[in-house]
This record gives C-alpha cells, sequence and structure tokens, in this order.
C-alpha cells in the first residue's frame, strides 16, 4: 500500500505542478491584458509593473490552488482507469478513498498553507497591489479613509458668546455620523456645550456639514456658514479617531484584509453598538463575519475537491478516456468559480438585509457543502 500511496502522490504532485503553474500565469497574462491600457512597457513603467506582478502574485497563486486540485487528481485518475490500473486496485478490495488517502492528506496540507497565507502574507502583499494598482498605475486617488459615529471633545466658541461679543471658547462635545480624512469633511455634525456643572447642556447646534480650508478652518454651508477656527485640523482629528475609532473595509477587496483584523473590528463595532445602540452599525458587523466564513470556507473545500476528482476520474476515465476526463475537469474548474463567486456575493447581500443577515454567514459554507455532495455521489458510482 505504502507503494501505491507514493505512486499516486507523485503522480498527483507533478501534476498539480504543471497546472498550478499553467493557471497562475494565465491569471497573470489576465491581469496584464486589464492594464494594457493603463501602462507601457517603456522608461520607468515596466519596474513598476513587474513590482505590481510579485505583489500580486501570493494571491495569485492562492488562487490557482484548488484548480490545480481538482484537475491535477481528474487528470491523474483517469489516467490511470483508463488504463484499468484502478480497476485492478479495486478489485484487490481497495477503495477509491483509500487509493487517494495520500492525494487527501496533501490536500488537507494544502488547506492549512491557505488558511496561514490568508491570515498573514496575503493581505499584506495584496494591500500594498492595490494601493499600487489604484494611485501608480491607475492614477487614481489613494482609498479613503472613513471613521463613523465619532465622538471627541474640543474648545469651541458657543454662538452665545459670539453674539455677546465675549468670543470665549469652551469645552464641548463634537459628534459626527461620518468623517472622511482625505476630504477634510464632517456630515451631519453636532456641536454640545455642557454648562458649568457638567450636569446640563448649556447649547447645542447642528450643521449637515462642516468644511475644513487651511488657513480659515472648519466652515458650514453657504455664505453665512459659520467659521469654527478653534476645531482640531483634519489630521488631528484622524489621530483621535485611529486611536478609537474604526475604520470601514468597504474600499478594500477581500484578499486584502485578515481574519484578525476583522475580527478586532467586530470587537470595536459590537461595543459602539451595546452602549449607544447605532442599529445602522449592524450591515459592518455582518459584513465583517460573512468575509470572516468566505475566508474559511473557501480553503476548507480543497479536500472535497480532491474527492470529487477522484471519483470523477476514475469514472470517467474508465469509461469515455483520457479527453472526456479533461473536458469534465474544465466543466468542474468553470463550475467552482462561477459557485464560489456566487456563494460570496450572494453572503455579502445578504448581510445587508436585516431578515437575511443571519443566515449569510453560512452560505459560504454552501461551496464545500455542494462539492462534498458531488464528492460522495461520483464515489458511491464507483463502488456500483
Amino acid at each position: 500500500m505504502k507503494t501505491l500511496d507514493r505512486f499516486f502522490l507523485f503522480r498527483f504532485a507533478a501534476s498539480f505542478f504543471v497546472f498550478f503553474l499553467l493557471f497562475t500565469s494565465l491569471f497573470i497574462l489576465a491581469e496584464l491584458f486589464d492594464l494594457k491600457d493603463k501602462i507601457s512597457l517603456g522608461g520607468d513603467s515596466f519596474p513598476l509593473l513587474m513590482f505590481y506582478l510579485a505583489l500580486r502574485l501570493p494571491f495569485l497563486a492562492y488562487a490557482s490552488a484548488p484548480i490545480s486540485v481538482i484537475l491535477a487528481t481528474i487528470f491523474v485518475f483517469a489516467s490511470r482507469a483508463h488504463l484499468s490500473e484502478v480497476v485492478a486496485v479495486q478489485a484487490g478490495g481497495i477503495s477509491i478513498i483509500r487509493l487517494a488517502a495520500s492525494i487527501l492528506a496533501a490536500a488537507s496540507c494544502l488547506t492549512i498553507l491557505l488558511l496561514l497565507g490568508t491570515e498573514f502574507k496575503i493581505p499584506q502583499w495584496s494591500d500594498r497591489a492595490d494601493y499600487m494598482r489604484r494611485v501608480n498605475i491607475q492614477k487614481k486617488l489613494p482609498p479613503k479613509t472613513e471613521f463613523r459615529d465619532l465622538v471627541f471633545q474640543a474648545r469651541v466658541a458657543s454662538k452665545g458668546t459670539v453674539a455677546s461679543g465675549a468670543e470665549t471658547a469652551s469645552a464641548c462635545f463634537i459628534m459626527t455620523d461620518l468623517f472622511v480624512p482625505q476630504e477634510r469633511t464632517m456630515k451631519n455634525v453636532t456641536i454640545l456645550w455642557p454648562d458649568a456643572e457638567q450636569t446640563e447642556l448649556s447649547e447645542v447646534e447642528f450643521h449637515r456639514e462642516l468644511h475644513y480650508t487651511p488657513g480659515e478652518g472648519w466652515k458650514a454651508p453657504g455664505a453665512k456658514g459659520r467659521v469654527y477656527r478653534n476645531l482640531p485640523v483634519p489630521k488631528v482629528i484622524e489621530l483621535i479617531a485611529a486611536s478609537g475609532g474604526v475604520k470601514l473595509l468597504s474600499d478594500k477587496p477581500l484578499e486584502a484584509v485578515s481574519i484578525s483584523t476583522m475580527a478586532r473590528e467586530i470587537a470595536d463595532l459590537k461595543s459602539l453598538d451595546e452602549n449607544r445602540t447605532f442599529e445602522k452599525l449592524d450591515d459592518e458587523i455582518f459584513e465583517r463575519y460573512v468575509r470572516i466564513s468566505a475566508k474559511l470556507a473557501f480553503p476548507c473545500s480543497v479536500p472535497f475537491l480532491a474527492l470529487l476528482g477522484a471519483g470523477l476520474g476514475a469514472r470517467v476515465g474508465r469509461r469515455r478516456g483520457i479527453g472526456a476526463a479533461i473536458g469534465n475537469a474544465l466543466l468542474c474548474t468553470l463550475g467552482y468559480m462561477i459557485l464560489v463567486q456566487t456563494a460570496l456575493r450572494l453572503s455579502e447581500l445578504a448581510a445587508h438585509s436585516p431578515a437575511l443577515r443571519t443566515g449569510a454567514i453560512f452560505i459560504p459554507w454552501i461551496v464545500p457543502a455542494i462539492i462534498g455532495s458531488l464528492s460522495g455521489y461520483y464515489l458511491r458510482l464507483q463502488r456500483s
């Protein structure tokens, strides 16, 4: 049995390596084709392009690995079944699952590597690649940093002191629904001045928007909009927000954020939601839950892909030949890619629906469930 395990593992490793290089190269070509109008190969553009592709390589390898597993497994079992070797082994009382044991072990190790990569290396490199693509290649503005439901203290003169002619800055609380440092704006701003005993409010002001202009300060819209010169500059407010606020993930792709980062942000969001009862934070909380679920579910599909490849490859290779097996492998690859993207999009949509958000967490796990069901079906056919 050890000889068979080594034989199938060697065949699988060789086939996996070939398909892995093939699909990684295809994904790189797709990246180049997508950027063909944005960058040239002359001057400083070529080193920039090479550095961008190097940063994208870990994620492209991550995307290629599951596809390569099912293709390699189908090819190995179809080629052996075509030569009646699988039938001979089954006649000796060895099942397909036992025959694929070494491949399943390798696929399980690959799952662990993918989970470690998606937590540690891939987010860092993908975040840098996304920034380079936006700013250096596509010449767009950097991704916006946004802070919601921000509260901080400042010293600002109230309207009452300004009207009396004695403009004296006093301690107040600034509350804003949205603060965007790059745009230097705060939306839905409420300014609260407590009395001297800090027991009641002495004055309240509300503005739909405040915009910061260097040298002038924060100004409300309109010709007669009030100017707040004592409010902190945007950079100071950003530092205050970063120390206790929550940055949104909406501008970052899934691969550019680690699971631990999203878990910390969920804890921060829950703290805000518990203390201040902001129902609109639920969307942000469940969106992060869905992303964590997707990052765990998709790599866990790899062992099931190996099982599916073993059952499908042995059956199709024995009945229809290697050509039909390769065609089925390509269809499985296309189906897997469509299934992953569909599950991801549906889960993100469900996360923003109050009626569906609880079940949205489980949608990404439909992918390994479907693949596992198909693999069980083909393995039962092989026993019949």
